[in-house]
């Protein structure tokens, strides 16, 4: 959809590049700018009611997280989504989790509670979607995002936290472009063991439990 017209969007104090950014980030991910769609600098400058510069450093920032692109022609627009990175992005994020063994071992009981219950959620939610329903996909993404920022609550690894979150941004973004193939729920038993691994909290069970997901399961997930 183009960029809305209102000016009653006003920026409140803070530095503009960070708000704008955040204003420009959310715009992405629920999809009032659909992907391969082309933006404008003063267009942008005048939704959110600031000069040029902010809009340029976010765009720019967001084009290093592969949301934003500009193109041959210099033309700016949102990243094109691209499902068929989908699944090396799902065998990346489930690969990370398994490094977070020895803090899982380490967490406090109520680090793990939180990761026991994110995990649960998944299970339902990946559950309840049947294969092929247009929400399998988001079912999967939504799932791996709450699960990874629960892991990144307690990690002493803070760039395991960065790396996650933004692994989180790209599989929101790919996954708008997914057809009605996914089945969340070949996920389910991989969370389920995830989480009887989380509450134990023994040494190496978590990695156990995290073992490499089989090709057929990642496709399937990220069909």
């Amino acid at each position: 959809m183009p960029v809305p017209t209102t000016t009653t969007m006003r920026i409140p104090r803070r530095l503009h590049r960070d708000e704008v950014y955040d204003r420009l980030l959310e715009a992405i991910l629920d999809g009032t700018f659909e992907p391969a769609e082309r933006i404008r600098d003063h267009d942008l400058s005048a939704w959110l009611c600031v000069s040029r510069t902010p809009i340029r450093m976010a765009l720019a920032r967001l084009g290093d997280l592969g949301l934003v692109e500009t193109t041959s022609t210099r033309v700016t627009r949102i990243a094109p989504a691209r499902p068929e990175l989908l699944t090396d992005l799902v065998r990346t994020t489930w690969g990370l989790w398994a490094l977070a063994d020895a803090d899982v071992a380490a967490a406090e009981p109520a680090g793990r509670a939180g990761l026991v219950r994110a995990l649960e959620a998944g299970e339902a939610r990946c559950g309840e979607v049947r294969a092929g329903a247009p929400e399998a996909a988001a079912a999967v993404t939504t799932t791996l995002c709450e699960v990874g920022a629960a892991l990144a609550a307690f990690s002493a690894n803070r760039s395991l936290g960065a790396v996650l979150e933004h692994l989180g941004l790209l599989l929101h973004h790919h996954a708008s472009g997914v057809g009605g193939e996914a089945d969340a729920g070949l996920l389910v038993q991989g969370l389920a063991a995830a989480r009887h691994a989380a509450a134990a909290g023994e040494p190496g069970a978590w990695g156990a439990a995290l073992v490499r997901l089989d090709d057929r399961v990642v496709a399937g997930v990220a069909a």
